[in-house]
């Protein structure tokens, strides 16, 4: 009879203090740390450019041999509330793409400045729902501006957001940029 109840605690994972095994007992801490940092992994932010990186940005200086691209989100491109959506579709990142490379991501009221070296380029802006692109021609010494906006619409109980992205005028586009806050870039470009 003691056998066979040490054979059951056995098979049903506790051990014979009625106890998991070592073995079980790390696999669940295991299971644990993973689900935990997966968790904060999906909600990790954009990297933020220092204070000082932001400011010189702002001074809109052009360098010899490349031109400046400044793509901009807005903080304030949409009344969400009026399509019917919560703000949480607002804070939607959405994925720069320059020549098929991902570049960087931005979320409303942020910016990504590129020094290019002259020439034409495919900027895309890649959201959960759509990608969107034009070709822009960067201008040795030129200041060029992109602005990445949501655009929704709600069909009953469907959201739909879509991202796009299209050539501002330099007021704008300066303007955007010292309301926003610069975010790095995946792969260079940037001083």
């Amino acid at each position: 009879m003691a056998v066979e109840a040490r054979l059951d605690r056995t098979r049903r994972g506790t051990g014979s203090r009625g106890k998991r095994p070592a073995l079980q007992r790390g696999l669940g801490a295991a299971c644990v740390w993973l689900v935990v940092t997966g968790l904060a992994a999906g909600c990790a932010e954009t990297p933020v450019m220092p204070d000082e990186a932001d400011a010189q940005a702002e001074r809109f200086e052009t360098t010899p041999g490349t031109g400046s691209l400044y793509v901009v989100r807005d903080a304030a491109d949409r009344d969400w509330a009026s399509l019917g959506m919560s703000s949480k579709q607002y804070e939607i990142p959405v994925d720069v793409m320059i020549n098929g490379r991902n570049r960087g991501e931005i979320h409303a009221g942020t910016y990504l400045l590129f020094y290019l070296p002259p020439g034409q380029y495919n900027l895309a802006s890649v959201s959960v729902q759509n990608v969107h692109s034009i070709t822009i021609e960067v201008e040795d010494g030129g200041l060029h501006f992109a602005e990445v906006e949501l655009q929704g619409r709600v069909r009953g109980s469907d959201a739909q957001v879509n991202a796009t992205v299209g050539q501002i005028d330099v007021d704008r586009g300066r303007r955007l940029v010292i309301e926003g806050q610069r975010v790095a870039s995946r792969s260079g470009g940037e001083r």
